[in-house]
């Protein structure tokens, strides 16, 4: 599917999630979700929260996770080059394209 859209899928080591430019982005949306935190916070008022956080990550966090992903790593040398045309990404193509937010349970098991 991400082919036929004219992107190229990159695979990175699952188990280091430094490696992971999606780690930047949950943790500025994680953080500005956590500090509104109170007793009184229903899954409802998360979801919520959520779905904004998203919305106010800015062109130059979106720049961020952008440099720090294209960085090079011991694993990169393995992996085929991306050029800026593929990874350009901007807040407003995030807003429009975001998935809607929806609940689940997590199912993986702990080894």
């Amino acid at each position: 599917m991400a082919r036929t859209a004219g992107h190229e899928v990159l695979f990175a080591s699952p188990h280091h999630s430094d490696l992971q430019p999606i780690e930047l982005v949950w943790e500025i949306v994680k953080g500005e979700v956590s500090r509104q935190y109170t007793t009184d916070t229903t899954i409802a008022d998360v979801k919520h929260r959520l779905g904004q956080a998203f919305d106010r990550l800015s062109d130059g966090e979106v720049a961020r996770w952008r440099a720090v992903s294209a960085r090079p790593t011991p694993f990169s040398s393995n992996l085929p080059s991306t050029s800026a045309s593929q990874t350009h990404f901007t807040a407003t193509q995030r807003t429009a394209n975001r998935p809607e937010v929806r609940s689940a349970t997590n199912t993986r098991k702990h080894t």
